[in-house]
């Protein structure tokens, strides 16, 4: 899930800002690209919007406008899967905020507790349909397939795991007793 969250989201963004690969690509008139001033308003928007939201779900929130190189994986999945699709709903060309949507839907099922082999099934058709340039993409269905839900297999849980154990590591003498202490 992190090539979502880390890769495919981020680089949506900067197609969406009109920042992606332009070295490479050039710059053009797409209509998928966002005017900066309402990038800004999006991004105000995105920092007072977690203001409302309880702590439990996700803490203090970077301005995606601003500060962008602030997010993780935990903020790009929470900003796109919640606050985007509100967001960005006049933002975008209907085709574009539709291709966005369905994006949000296909990550919530995986995201899922637990997934049917029928839903599995749909799953993958919609990531067939979705991918178009995201090629890398058509694993997910089959990784679910043979290793489980996601959030039993994904490495961000764990990253999130071992985040918590190392303030438990204060001595540097023996780092493996406080840290098994604080594991238990």
């Amino acid at each position: 899930m992190h090539l979502l969250f880390e890769n495919t989201i981020p680089n949506l963004i900067q197609l969406w800002r009109g920042t992606f690969k332009v070295n490479l690509m050039g710059v053009g008139v797409e209509d998928y690209v966002i005017p900066e001033h309402i990038w800004d308003a999006i991004g105000r928007e995105t920092a007072g919007a977690v203001k409302t939201i309880p702590s439990s779900f996700v803490g203090h929130f970077p301005n995606i406008a601003t500060n962008q190189g602030l997010y993780k994986a935990e903020y790009y999945s929470f900003w796109f899967q919640h606050l985007a699709p509100i967001l960005l709903k006049d933002c975008l060309p209907s085709k574009y905020y539709k291709h966005m949507c369905d994006l949000v839907c296909i990550i919530k099922t995986c995201l899922e507790f637990s997934i049917s082999e029928e839903r599995l099934t749909i799953l993958q058709t919609e990531l067939i349909t979705w991918v178009c340039d995201y090629e890398i993409l058509l694993h997910i269905a089959d990784n679910i397939h043979d290793a489980g839900p996601v959030w039993a297999t994904w490495s961000f849980v764990m990253e999130c795991y071992a985040g918590s154990l190392l303030p438990a590591v204060k001595s540097h003498l023996k780092p493996y007793g406080a840290l098994a202490q604080h594991a238990k």
